[in-house]
Formats: structure tokens, sequence, C-alpha cells
């Protein structure tokens, strides 16, 4: 198996993740899964599913032993959620937000102190 590969097989759930996230960024908003009509809810979304990208990310790059090393696997999510509200010009029904990047931000960087006291507790 070549190198390229592997590499690939190591990401698979982070790809599956922003595959995901993707779709779910394109869909027309008439078609996404409905929630309680609780205020800001899509806030919620936006933090919990960059929390998971970036849990599997981090968990599958093993390169997180360094506070630095993590911060810069951080430039992945963090990226990769401004480009998916970017993205949303060009759809039909949905808009980008400053908040949902402010949302899916917070979730990567929750996502990350959470699994360095977790490792900081259990070496």
């Amino acid at each position: 198996m070549t190198i390229r590969l592997k590499k690939i097989r190591n990401y698979y759930k982070t790809i599956a993740c922003s595959i995901a996230i993707l779709e779910l960024s394109i869909l027309p908003g008439k078609t996404l899964p409905k929630f309680p009509e609780i205020q800001n809810i899509d806030k919620v979304e936006h933090f919990v599913a960059y929390f998971l990208l970036t849990i599997c990310l981090l968990i599958e790059s093993k390169r997180f032993r360094t506070l630095k090393q993590s911060v810069l696997l951080l430039l992945y999510p963090i990226t990769y959620g401004v480009l998916m509200e970017l993205l949303q010009f060009f759809t039909h029904d949905r808009t980008p937000s400053l908040l949902d990047i402010v949302a899916n931000s917070l979730g990567a960087i929750v996502a990350l102190l959470i699994l360095q006291l977790i490792r900081k507790r259990h070496g």
C-alpha cells in the first residue's frame, strides 16, 4: 500500500466527518433535519460538528503531544469552518454567518482543550 493511501486510511474518521459537514453546509436549508425551535440552536449544532471533527483529527493524527502541535492542527477545522461558511454564498437558500464561524471555532478549541486536559491527567 502506498504511503498516501495509508495516510488517508489513518484519517478516515476525520474525512468522513468533513464530508458530513460539507453536505450539511451546502444542502438547502429546508432539507435539513428539524430540531426543536430553540433560539440559536444552530450555533450549538455548529459547535458540536466542529468539536467532533477536531476530536477525530487530534486522535487520528497522534501528533498533539505538545500544545504547539495541537494549535497547528487547529488550523484545519477552523479554516474548514470558514470555507464552509463562504461556500454558502453559492448555495440557493443558505447564507454565511460570522456567528457560525465563531461557533465552529469554539467547538474546535474546546475539543483541543478537553483532549489536552485528558492527556495531562492520564499521561
